[in-house]
């Protein structure tokens, strides 16, 4: 079993929903994630089945490393674009269950998303981490077995990132110009007034 660190970030969707599945759903939804956090989230390959979109937007070209602890054979898609279309992978990484993969993508200025799925080469998975979570609109019948659970349904997701570029206007180099820039300029040049 997969144990989440204390300063991790919970998902915070049942498996029996779709919060967070990108342009699968009527209106589009992501996950956001900092530079330096870690996300505990879930997977499952029950209907409905369930990937979860993170959404990177870097404003200059910024190296992403990105790791990834599933605990089934896990699949991540790097897809640019937009959901209204045209939407295109790029690349994907693969990691054995259990496994760690670290994945380095140098990303520049617009949208592009992360998706987590259950899959291995060349391959979506079709079942062998189903839900384990007790539907109340349909739950079991007395003498029913649940799905045969190979598998676990959790994974860990941290991303570093450091700006390749610099930013206009962004003096201390955190990848965005703020106010923090403003006293920087103003402690290196002095205060006109």
């Amino acid at each position: 079993m997969l144990f989440r660190s204390e300063d991790a970030v919970l998902e915070n969707e049942s498996c029996l929903e779709r919060l967070n599945d990108g342009c699968g759903l009527p209106e589009p939804a992501h996950l956001d994630l900092d530079c330096g956090e870690t996300l505990y989230g879930k997977c499952v390959t029950s209907v409905p089945r369930d990937t979860d979109w993170l959404a990177l937007e870097p404003l200059v070209t910024t190296r992403y490393t990105v790791n990834f602890r599933p605990e089934f054979p896990g699949r991540l898609l790097l897809v640019q674009g937009e959901c209204e279309g045209p939407l295109r992978t790029l690349d994907q990484a693969i990691v054995d269950p259990c496994g760690e993969l670290e994945w380095q993508l140098d990303l520049g200025p617009g949208t592009w998303y992360v998706v987590v799925d259950s899959g291995e080469p060349e391959r979506t998975m079709r079942s062998g981490s189903p839900c384990d979570e007790i539907d109340p609109k349909d739950p079991p019948k007395k003498d029913e077995e649940p799905p045969p659970s190979f598998y676990g349904l959790r994974y860990l997701l941290q991303y570093d990132c450091q700006p390749l570029e610099t930013l206009p206007g962004d003096l201390n180099g955190d990848g965005s110009v703020s106010t923090a820039d403003l006293l920087e300029f103003l402690v290196e040049f002095g205060n006109p007034c």
